[in-house]
């Protein structure tokens, strides 16, 4: 079935395993990698440590993937102003519809609001995975290009993922079920 929704995580410039750990256990694994895996959390430390009471853990013991295809990403940070890399980003997609995602292991952070709040609070927009809910959160929400504009403005790079959708998966994913992506 092709309709089926997919999802995407980010593919590090370094991988390791054959599997996508969750942040935490990733860091515990593989020690020399946590440095850079880090580093895109630099002002931003509390968000791995936010509590998901959903799944009963953080964000850090999560994988976390985007419902949002990354050419509708890429597109709307280059009508923004900003530029991408011309080699591309690497990224791994897989199917919505996957066995290993359940509404016990797997939630989906709305991202509906896109200003900084309490990074060290749950948020309030986080609903039980389902392939259905995938397939309505395809499309960047509104606040996602002001955010893109007004960083264009204040000239600084834009982080790729505000205002999209993120599918939060409580466990670890093999990359085999996985299709990479160059975008």
């Amino acid at each position: 079935m092709e309709d089926v929704p997919r999802i995407y995580h980010m593919r590090p410039t370094r991988i390791a395993g054959k599997r996508l750990l969750p942040l935490n256990v990733l860091c515990a694994r593989y020690p020399e990698l946590s440095k850079q895996v880090m580093a895109k959390y630099k002002g931003r430390e509390a968000v791995p440590k936010r509590p998901l009471p959903e799944l009963g853990c953080t964000w850090a013991d999560c994988v976390m993937f985007a419902t949002v295809h990354p050419s509708k990403i890429r597109d709307s940070i280059v009508r923004a102003g900003h530029t991408w890399p011309e080699r591309g980003i690497r990224f791994l997609g897989i199917r919505a519809d996957n066995a290993a995602f359940s509404a016990r292991n797997t939630v989906i952070w709305l991202y509906t609001d896109t200003g900084r709040a309490d990074l060290a609070t749950p948020k309030a927009d986080v609903v039980p995975f389902t392939v259905e809910r995938v397939a309505e959160l395809k499309d960047l929400q509104s606040g996602t290009q002001s955010y893109l504009r007004e960083m264009k403005q204040v000239g600084r790079r834009p982080l790729l993922f505000v205002g999209v959708p993120h599918v939060l998966h409580r466990g670890e994913i093999p990359r085999d079920l996985c299709e990479e992506i160059v975008v």
